[in-house]
């Protein structure tokens, strides 16, 4: 007999199994009854071994159940070892939602680094690999990728951007994490260019920490990414890193003279490591090595010189690199002989829900190269900027009935009006009106926000930016106008990017646009400005008229 409880603080679950096996759906069910509290701990108590089975679905919606429970110590570390995660158990119970507690979370992040920093910036693996690419806080895309590969048999290089425009980054972080403790000679963890503080604050892998877990998590997230390894070669022919090669270095040993215990933009070496590209014109391209990279607004762009040069002289074949999402999962880049002279490996599928492209990963057994496609796996919605329903339907509900409320006042005041004798009757009644206005206004700015929150763009707009989107749009645009309109928040972030959100907590890079217009101005002064604008029968939308410019105070100085 099998007994599983849930404690808490106010009540306590119990399920009774007539055999040994718990499926993950008791957990979830038993875990529900009690969504309200912040925070439950399951506790496992069994009289022989016990089995847990997850009998989850992805292809039906309804059997993710989110959860918020953490599991205790004594269940959640390894049986064999008792300092590290039991990886089998850390998968199923992400899976379902779950999390680590801010202790676990701790333990893994500062055991992780002192793993991590043992290693040299260029790691040398003599065996036979599987590569995979971005994943991007794709997390159930993750466990399709180890559905085809025992862990336990294969050796995994994993080129870097496991966080940002995923809502799973630090599932998909703490379990590599998780697995590169289990198996560190079979799991290998370069960093890309999203393991940095600058990206991470853009993005959502600060946001989702702060929403799961806390700062002090994000700031040991931060200190572990730099501890990750910048490059790998693989059995003398493969050389593995997230962006490319740099014209700062031609012998790869320099590698290891790089100090990346820092930001990535530190230093040049590890800025064209983890951002550099092919050259978009790379087969026809014969005369420039090496181009300024306009698209990243950083680093270069390489040409065939240039690589043919870096592989005769580090006598490798073939540089596999992550950092560019492709339509097919892969990009193959011609040398001068029969081998490909540069691969891309990108397995995101379906990036950020729009691209509908494959991911894919690549098997290499020393001579052979192989490519395998995936799709993407179905995950649980996630409301953007992880908003809670209240807080996210809350303008929605509001405005509807302030107007309601308004045209009931406005139809009071024609009647009063024709009743009245003197204008002075009305004045409270007016004021009132006026307080519903401003109120109905801040509501329809509220609601543009949340209509507009994510990484991608409305159809009006010409540009795919990090400012605005309706997400419903997405099913309709094809790979290659994704991609191109998606162009901005593939570059490196400056300081002043990072705006702030006004009305909402969301990562600058789902800030809508109408945020971006008012960050800078009074929220007073944007009452006054604000004109909502009739589309369609239903819809509406929120415009800031530009200021009226007066001469005369421009001329004092006032403007």
């Amino acid at each position: 007999m099998t007994q599983l409880s849930t404690d808490n603080i106010l009540k306590t679950e119990n399920i009774e199994c007539a055999n040994d096996v718990i499926n993950t759906s008791d957990i979830n069910v038993s875990i529900s009854k009690h969504a309200n509290q912040e925070e439950a701990t399951v506790k496992i108590y069994e009289k022989k071994e016990l089995n847990i089975e997850d009998d989850t679905d992805c292809n039906k919606k309804e059997k993710f159940v989110p959860v918020s429970y953490t599991i205790e110590d004594e269940y959640i570390y390894s049986q064999i070892d008792r300092d590290i995660l039991d990886y089998k158990i850390v998968r199923k119970h992400f899976y379902n939602q779950g999390k680590l507690s801010l202790k676990q979370a701790e333990t893994l992040l500062k055991r992780s680094y002192e793993l991590n920093k043992k290693d040299k910036n260029l790691l040398v693996i003599d065996k036979p690999v599987i590569i995979v690419g971005d994943i991007h806080g794709q997390y159930y895309d993750l466990l399709r990728i180890f559905e085809d590969f025992e862990i336990e048999s294969n050796t995994f290089v994993f080129l870097g951007d496991y966080v940002d425009r995923g809502v799973f980054s630090t599932e998909v972080y703490f379990y590599l994490l998780v697995l590169k403790m289990n198996f560190p000679e079979n799991i290998f963890l370069l960093r890309g260019n999203h393991e940095s503080e600058s990206m991470t604050s853009y993005f959502s892998y600060k946001r989702e920490c702060l929403y799961k877990y806390d700062s002090y998590i994000y700031d040991l997230s931060l200190r572990c990414f730099r501890s990750h390894p910048l490059a790998a070669v693989v059995m003398g022919k493969l050389f593995c890193v997230h962006g490319g090669i740099s014209p700062s270095f031609q012998n790869i040993d320099e590698i290891n003279n790089v100090g990346r215990f820092k930001e990535v933009n530190s230093d040049v070496i590890m800025t064209d490591l983890l951002w550099s590209d092919p050259h978009p014109l790379y087969e026809l391209n014969k005369i420039e090595d090496y181009a300024y990279n306009k698209n990243r607004r950083c680093s270069y762009f390489y040409g065939i010189k240039a690589i043919e040069q870096f592989l005769k002289t580090n006598n490798l074949w073939t540089v596999v690199r992550g950092h560019e999402v492709q339509e097919n999962g892969y990009r193959i880049y011609n040398g001068e002989n029969k081998l490909p002279a540069v691969i891309t490996i990108f397995s995101a599928p379906n990036y950020c829900d729009a691209y509908n492209n494959f991911g894919a990963v690549m098997i290499f057994d020393g001579q052979n190269y192989e490519i395998k496609k995936y799709k993407e796996k179905k995950h649980p919605y996630v409301l953007p900027g992880f908003i809670d329903s209240i807080n996210w339907s809350f303008p929605f509900i509001s405005e509807k009935l302030s107007e309601f409320f308004l045209d009931i006042l406005q139809e009071t005041e024609n009647t009063t009006s024709t009743l009245s004798t003197t204008s002075t009757d009305n004045k409270p009644l007016n004021q009132f009106i006026s307080q519903i206005e401003s109120f109905n206004t801040s509501m329809a700015i509220m609601r543009e926000e949340r209509e507009c929150l994510n990484e991608l763009i409305d159809e009006e707009s010409e540009d795919l930016s990090c400012y605005s989107l309706s997400a419903s749009t997405n099913d309709d645009l094809e790979y290659a106008e994704v991609k191109w309109k998606d162009i901005f928040n593939e570059t490196t972030k400056e300081e002043d990017e990072l705006i702030s959100c006004v009305t909402i907590k969301a990562p600058p890079s789902v800030a809508p646009n109408i945020t971006k217009k008012i960050d800078d101005i009074e929220i007073d002064e944007t009452l006054e400005r604000v004109v909502i604008v009739p589309e369609g029968k239903a819809a509406q939308k929120v415009e800031i008229q530009n200021k009226e410019n007066n001469f005369w105070r421009s001329c004092l100085g006032f403007e």
